[in-house]
């Protein structure tokens, strides 16, 4: 059995195109980076906040939010 990891995420209560990857290493990086690119982007935002874990990120600022999660699947074939 093997594992699939999806990383969903949603900017208020838009869904966006979830991504599947075989490992969590690169479903981290991906979410990472999204966070950290969104993060910078927001910076200069007056309430902006934002806190990331090994399993989800989120991102608020002036009453709107970002959301990333990572869910562990299992694949069975």
């Amino acid at each position: 059995m093997n594992n699939v990891y999806v990383l969903t995420s949603r900017e208020g209560t838009e869904m966006k195109t979830p991504k599947a990857f075989t490992s969590y290493e690169k479903a981290y990086e991906k979410m990472k980076s999204q966070y950290q690119n969104e993060l910078d982007a927001f910076e200069d935002e007056d309430g902006e906040s934002g806190s990331i874990s090994e399993w989800e990120a989120k991102i608020e600022t002036s009453g709107d939010w970002l959301e990333w999660n990572i869910t562990e699947c299992d694949f069975v074939e």
